[in-house]
């Protein structure tokens, strides 16, 4: 890990906050306590997997999750699906991070269904894809809110 230099980092898969914790901030003398740690919230019954943030940028909110649904398959799909579904995504996280001398910088991140040219599959990440921009667009919504500026 001591070759690792990015001061924001993405997990997928991941157990929780344990694990990266002691991978990043205390595996190896040779490396240095300076990560954040955040793990999103899931669904993912099936696995228990979630999605982790490491940030050497202070977190300037918690890791927000969405239990928001959409209907697929979206408008304008090329996905070839007609079936109609609703879907939700299961393992995602948006958060927010203060960057010294700028602002507040948005982050997110998001594991999509496996197998994109499956029809059925592609149609699913669709919807995925618009609950997680729902995600990311209340939360620049609520930053916007409680900084006073137009949200338009």
């Amino acid at each position: 890990m001591r070759h690792i230099s990015q001061d924001v980092l993405n997990a997928n898969e991941i157990e929780g906050c344990f694990m990266l914790n002691r991978f990043f901030n205390g595996s190896s003398p040779s490396v240095a306590h300076t990560y954040s740690i955040g793990v999103g919230d899931t669904d993912d019954t099936g696995t228990g997997q979630k999605l982790g943030l490491m940030s050497r940028v202070p977190f300037s909110s918690g890791m927000l999750f969405s239990k928001g649904r959409a209907d697929t398959p979206v408008a304008n799909s090329r996905c070839g699906w007609v079936r109609a579904k609703d879907t939700g995504a299961s393992k995602h996280y948006v958060t927010r991070l203060q960057v010294e001398n700028f602002g507040t910088v948005i982050v997110g991140g998001v594991h999509f269904k496996a197998g994109p040219n499956d029809p059925p599959s592609c149609a699913q990440r669709e919807g995925q894809a618009l609950v997680f921009i729902d995600a990311v667009q209340s939360l620049l919504n609520a930053t916007r809110a409680s900084s006073g500026s137009d949200p338009h």
